[in-house]
């Protein structure tokens, strides 16, 4: 084997190393980086091949809005790389900079009808099947009506009628439709009528359930064409995170305030609480445009609730949880911010159950799987906290955890006081856990 020009036996200089010696350089594969993102081949420059498969996952994570998992000598690698006269964007930073500018620019041109075609309609159906199912039943729990197949007592003798918002091809639509222990009636509604023609619409319409397999095309971004105080249950399934960047016609606040007062128009005055599953924390205004339009159209509550929807094995997704009209009885104004959530400054589905309770709204439904699940995580989640504040004060290591703040330490005592008097009956301490991740 030939080694590298340069090179000695004792100490070997691979070729494919990135820093290298004049001659090295002129051995090195150089490579032109073309990605497709946002709707259009993107040119990133020219890199050595070497390095590609580092490249795209760095660029793959910005537009996820997610830290590369890289380590710090391969992280140095990609930026030495950007610095070269190959480079397009000479910096991560700037790369990412230049990735938010594509996205706005996307989500401004972004058509519905346009993009959905046959093709990318079976496409989104076959990707999404599964994670659909579960979506759709937490948001439907969160707006009180029961996914286990138990007798919802709260359901009125005729069924209720439900708006599927942002339908797609009725994975979403078709869940509804199928609750075992309630009648609902589902309308969906989608801008793309490829979507609303797909081939699954055939298994909703084979649910039997009333109304199957109904729906109407329409752009949520306009007024939604039914009578006044039609519905009982509203929801929707990752769409009306579109509503909340401009377009070229019209800003993001006519769209989403147009949204939520022809919404709340259309609802019963006996409405549930409706959900919205989308992704708002990606977008870091989204939620606060939400709920300024919200406001706007008279809506009482408007708040974001962060759930790890299939358990440890998922990751958070975001729900948007909307009031209609004012809670029956008195109390806090929203949901207390849960601990877990503290980055998003969200609250969770223990904190919101609780709250509804408190305030007379109508009932969280959990399942009984997912609310131990989140019982357990509470608990893991505080005795970590106390682990960590143990470790702080030891002096120790902490690996990639962020030493605690005033507030996290504070906490973190008074979870370690609790776990001395409680930790024989960890169902005894679940109770106190809860009251200190929950603040208001």
């Amino acid at each position: 084997m030939t080694a590298c020009s340069g090179s000695t036996a004792e100490s070997p200089a691979p070729c494919d190393t990135f820093e290298r010696t004049s001659i090295g350089e002129s051995r090195l594969r150089m490579k032109d980086l073309l990605v497709p993102l946002f709707g259009a081949d993107r040119q990133f420059g020219a890199f050595p091949s070497t390095i590609h498969s580092d490249m795209r996952h760095l660029i793959e994570m910005l537009r996820r809005g997610k830290q590369a998992r890289l380590d710090e000598q391969r992280i140095a690698r990609l930026e030495r790389a950007l610095a070269d006269d190959g480079a397009k964007f000479k910096s991560i930073s700037e790369l990412r900079s230049q990735m938010e500018e594509w996205r706005e620019e996307s989500f401004r041109a972004f058509n519905a009808d346009a993009y959905y075609d046959a093709s990318r309609a079976k496409g989104y159906t076959d990707h999404n099947r599964g994670s659909q199912q579960s979506l759709t039943e937490r948001a439907l729990q969160f707006s009180s009506l029961r996914t286990d197949g138990r007798r919802d007592s709260s359901s009125v003798a005729d069924g209720l009628l439900a708006i599927d918002l942002g339908c797609g091809t009725g994975l979403s639509t078709g869940v509804a439709a199928a609750l075992p222990a309630v009648s609902v009636a589902v309308i969906g509604v989608d801008l793309s009528a490829d979507m609303l023609h797909a081939d699954e619409w055939t298994d909703v319409a084979a649910t039997g359930a009333p109304l199957a397999g109904e729906r109407v095309r329409c752009d949520l971004a306009q007024p939604l064409p039914f009578r006044r105080s039609c519905f009982d249950v509203a929801y929707s399934i990752a769409a009306v995170h579109y509503l909340a960047q401009d377009s070229k016609q019209r800003s993001a606040g006519d769209k989403m305030l147009t949204f939520m007062t022809s919404l709340r128009s259309c609802l019963s005055s006996t409405a549930r609480p409706c959900t919205f599953q989308a992704f708002f924390t990606r977008e870091p205004t989204a939620k606060a445009r939400f709920a300024q339009a919200a406001k706007k159209a008279g809506w009482s509550l408007c708040d974001l609730v962060v759930d790890q929807t299939y358990g440890g094995k998922g990751a958070e997704r975001d729900f948007l949880y909307v009031l209609p009209t004012q809670p029956l009885k008195p109390g806090p104004m929203r949901p207390p911010r849960c601990a877990l959530y503290d980055a998003h400054g969200a609250t969770c589905a223990l904190a919101l159950e609780s709250w509804a309770c408190q305030r007379g709204v109508a009932a969280v439904q959990l399942d009984d799987a997912h609310r131990a699940w989140l019982e357990r995580e509470h608990q893991r989640f505080a005795r970590r906290l106390v682990r960590l504040h143990e470790r702080c004060n030891a002096g120790q290591r902490l690996d990639e955890a962020e030493p605690l703040d005033a507030a996290g330490s504070k906490m973190a005592k008074h979870l370690a006081v609790l776990f001395n008097e409680h930790g024989a009956s960890p169902d005894d301490c679940l109770p106190h856990v809860l009251d200190s991740l929950h603040n208001p």
